[in-house]
């Protein structure tokens, strides 16, 4: 798995401060562990205002992670992207169908 978040083939960009850093590019990860050593968090580019990521510290190197709650507020094709989980049938709890009727989702009684 590439670590970068280079997930789909698009080439992810982050902002950190004004710089703008690929993860392809030789110097990324001096950079990335500069930012996490100054507490700095950078931006993904997938969106022109760019969404907030963090920086965790794994193994010998740095990940740039999604932050929580972030996953539908980035682009579709981004690596971060996360539909909403009303979306997936995961979240939320309940559904509705066209009547407008609700359903509690939940385990079937066996």
């Amino acid at each position: 798995m590439d670590t970068t978040g280079d997930i789909d083939g698009s080439r992810p960009r982050y902002a950190l401060e004004d710089e703008v850093l690929d993860p392809h590019d030789p110097g990324f990860m001096d950079a990335v562990g500069q930012a996490y050593a100054r507490q700095l968090r950078p931006r993904c580019l997938c969106q022109p205002e760019g969404v907030p990521m963090y920086i965790a510290h794994w193994r010998p190197g740095f990940l740039v992670k999604r932050m929580a709650g972030t996953g539908a507020a980035r682009a579709p094709d981004c690596g971060s992207h996360e539909p909403p989980l009303e979306w997936s049938g995961r979240g939320g709890g309940r559904a509705r169908d066209s009547g407008g009727c609700h359903h509690r989702l939940g385990q079937l009684a066996g």
